[in-house]
């Protein structure tokens, strides 16, 4: 199946790199450990920078109705003078393999395509990684940037822009990449690429007594490209209400969490609509108590009477911020780019 979806999004992607070219002429429980004691000298993944790894958050299609539920994708090279070749890993978020891809963008072009055309009826993530045109080894090339504009039937919808994540080294990936390589493994941890969450937050999310319905995705960054990604598995979190009373939640999760706030998730005692009355807001921290699995997320937001009742908003989404980092790995197939 993974060799059909290969095919298929290969296919896809060659057209749109012919269009584009036209037109430009394992659960071990020990306590995490992190990058670095200080925190703020370490360099961090962010959605405001151009960066060679661009993780994209959330994309979804309903292959029978896309104008209720899709996905625009778009990915920029903002180099005025090279030209950009990015891997791209469509990452199933319930099972974890990937489909994949390349797109090669002249300076200053930008691509988009629709999830619906490329993975259609699939909801997942993607991760777009920068790589050398002749062998397919990772480079550093921190001129990607990107963005995901997603519309759901449940009414969420919103723009995400792509989690960047910085090569720290010049040239080709260290350790070893070059032509007739398999594999290559990915480092993101503060010296190599920029590290990873480990920890998320959600900061004042509204009641669900308040009528709000708050999709909360967050998504593995662990494991191999080429077969399965990890899944998050055990997590565990704390939400807090506005008096700053802790309420403890755990739970398991494939290799995308991808849940609306309720009385089953966060799961607690009391329940998350008793904890946090109407009118409140809670702040929720989401971890997982294994040593290396990083983690990115973002959350929609969404009101049934948004746009008649007073005081109640919807629409629009965010990247959850880290409040700790980890470093992780990620190993990607390595051939030479079609495109």
């Amino acid at each position: 199946m993974q060799n059909r979806m290969r095919n298929s999004l290969s296919c896809a992607l060659a057209l749109l790199a012919l269009t584009l070219l036209a037109t430009a002429a394992s659960a071990q429980t020990i306590a995490p450990r992190r990058v670095a004691q200080n925190e703020d000298r370490l360099s961090k993944a962010s959605d405001q920078k151009p960066a060679s790894v661009l993780v994209y958050n959330f994309y979804t299609s309903d292959a029978a109705d896309p104008a209720r539920t899709d996905t625009r994708v778009t990915i920029t090279n903002t180099h005025n003078q090279e030209s950009a070749t990015m891997h791209l890993f469509f990452v199933n978020g319930t099972e974890g393999a990937a489909g994949d891809a390349f797109v090669c963008l002249a300076p200053n072009q930008t691509a988009n395509f629709l999830a619906s055309q490329i993975d259609p009826g699939v909801t997942g993530y993607v991760i777009a990684i920068a790589v050398d045109k002749a062998t397919g080894c990772p480079i550093s090339f921190n001129r990607l940037v990107g963005s995901a504009s997603v519309k759901m039937a449940s009414g969420h919808a919103g723009t995400l822009n792509a989690i960047g994540f910085a090569a720290l080294y010049q040239g080709t990936l260290p350790g070893g990449c070059q032509a007739g390589d398999t594999f290559a493994t990915l480092a993101f941890d503060g010296r190599i690429y920029d590290a990873v969450p480990r920890r998320l937050m959600l900061d004042k999310a509204p009641s669900v007594a308040d009528g709000y319905a708050t999709r909360v995705v967050i998504n593995s960054l662990n494991g191999n490209l080429a077969t399965q990604l990890r899944p998050i598995g055990t997590y565990f979190g704390l939400y807090y209400d506005e008096t700053n009373r802790p309420f403890s939640y755990a739970g398991n999760a494939p290799n995308q969490l991808n849940k609306v706030l309720s009385d089953e998730f966060p799961r607690s005692t009391p329940k998350f609509s008793e904890a946090i009355p109407a009118g409140q807001t809670a702040n929720l921290n989401f971890i997982v108590p294994r040593q290396g699995v990083g983690l990115t997320g973002a959350v929609f937001y969404h009101h049934p009477n948004g746009a008649t009742q007073p005081g109640a908003f919807s629409g629009g989404a965010a990247n959850l911020p880290s409040t700790e980092t980890t470093n992780t790995t990620l190993v990607k197939p390595v051939f030479t780019p079609i495109c």
